[in-house]
């Protein structure tokens, strides 16, 4: 894991609720995850990326909870988000509830990456986890999916199902549990994971809008954000950008405008913490190329446009001068 930026412990207290209620040993998973008194976690507002990764992993490979965090995304109230989940609570409509969402999430879980696609038909709610494993990856998206198709429909007067969901991940066991949330498809081993609605969705009223304590609530959560990004190193801000963005190979320029900085200042803060911007670049490449060789089948070609190489030509020439061996060679050996 690449980093050690935090994440609001109140998940971590939902997951350790549910077990409890299962009849699971809590206190088991969380003593192996590091977390050695569960009741001092729920005093500190926010816990290190690997603590959430470990308890998440040893509870979605265990063969007795599938389907464990389709519950949990049902569960976790909005309220839980804090300002950020009230905030949903008081909008307008759906639109603004995913345009906050793509722009807030970070205060909740940095290392996520939610972005809101509009085509004239459908509206795409396209999700990235830039931390952890395969399986905390695979946990983690499936809550938040259904987290987010769950709330979405409460919220709305006739309640409105997503027309499709995909994962990136293999299909589980209990594939049916997804269906309850979704009134088209469901797709595994897809190119993203994407919660999908018809695009008139976006403009119903929500049940509970509050245009006045939006604008309140929303001043608040840009300065929660401004906090915790102040909190946090810049090249993990730009680490963050890199690989939310990858496939379109993102420029120092680009990543400088998101960050509302200056190019030059932007290239003087990072010489500070001693890295540059084409070596935070090379590194996040050549971790998501290792990450696409061992649990993909994918194409040499769809993985170097994943990466954002214009060319499969120039994606094997950088692998090669990290690895030793072409991307085809590192992929039999991994295996």
């Amino acid at each position: 894991m690449h980093d050690l930026v935090s994440s609001n412990s109140i998940y971590l207290a939902y997951v350790d609720e549910y077990l409890r209620e299962l009849g699971e040993d809590s206190e088991f998973v969380f003593k192996a995850a590091g977390v050695n008194n569960i009741q001092q976690l729920r005093q500190v507002p926010r816990v290190p990326t690997e603590v959430m990764a470990k308890v998440y992993e040893r509870v979605y490979r265990n063969p007795r909870l599938g389907g464990f965090f389709i519950k949990l995304g049902e569960r976790i109230p909005l309220t839980a988000h804090g300002n950020l989940g009230v905030a949903f609570l008081v909008s307008q409509n759906i639109r603004t509830i995913l345009q906050m969402l793509q722009r807030y999430t970070a205060i909740a879980i940095p290392w996520v990456n939610i972005q809101l696609d509009e085509s004239p038909h459908q509206a795409t709610i396209n999700i990235q986890i830039s931390a952890g494993s395969a399986d905390f990856k695979a946990a983690l998206v499936e809550s938040i999916v259904i987290h987010i198709a769950h709330h979405l429909c409460n919220l709305l007067p006739s309640g409105h199902l997503p027309c499709a969901l995909e994962f990136q991940h293999s299909q589980p066991e209990y594939v049916e549990d997804f269906y309850h949330h979704v009134a088209g498809e469901v797709r595994f081993n897809a190119a993203r994971n994407c919660v999908v609605y018809p695009m008139a969705v976006l403009s119903v009223p929500v049940k509970t809008a509050d245009r006045l304590n939006q604008g309140v609530l929303e001043q608040q959560c840009a300065e929660e954000l401004r906090l915790l990004q102040k909190q946090t190193s810049q090249a993990q801000l730009v680490r963050g950008l890199i690989v939310q963005n990858l496939s379109a190979s993102p420029t120092i320029q680009w990543v400088a405008r998101q960050m509302s900085t200056s190019e030059r200042s932007l290239r003087r803060r990072l010489q500070e913490e001693g890295e540059s911007f084409r070596n935070l670049l090379a590194q996040v490449r050549h971790e998501e190329a290792c990450r696409h060789l061992r649990e993909t089948d994918w194409r040499i070609e769809r993985i170097a446009k994943q990466l954002g190489y214009s060319e499969t030509a120039s994606f094997s020439l950088a692998f090669r001068e990290v690895a030793g061996v072409s991307p085809r060679q590192w992929r039999e050996q991994s295996s």
